[in-house]
């Protein structure tokens, strides 16, 4: 799935008023059971602050992707 169209669906997941969940670790977007990269204009675009809510994705929770240096500083 292009940028384009993971833009497009979390702006649509966005206006219907429903929260877009964000892996903590990976910062992938779920949309429709897929975790995704999300482009940082559709991160931008949506009022983040009010719109996100994380969790951490199944990858990462099996241990198959390591977390981001900010994340793991945050746990030490």
């Amino acid at each position: 799935m292009g940028a384009d169209e993971v833009t497009r669906r979390m702006l649509a997941t966005y206006e219907a008023g429903d929260m877009v969940t964000m892996c903590a670790w990976c910062r992938r977007v779920e949309i429709d059971g897929e975790w995704l990269l999300a482009p940082r204009a559709a991160l931008t675009a949506i009022d983040a602050q009010y719109a996100l809510s994380h969790s951490i994705c199944p990858a990462c929770a099996a241990g198959g992707r390591e977390a981001p240096r900010d994340a793991v500083a945050e746990r030490s």
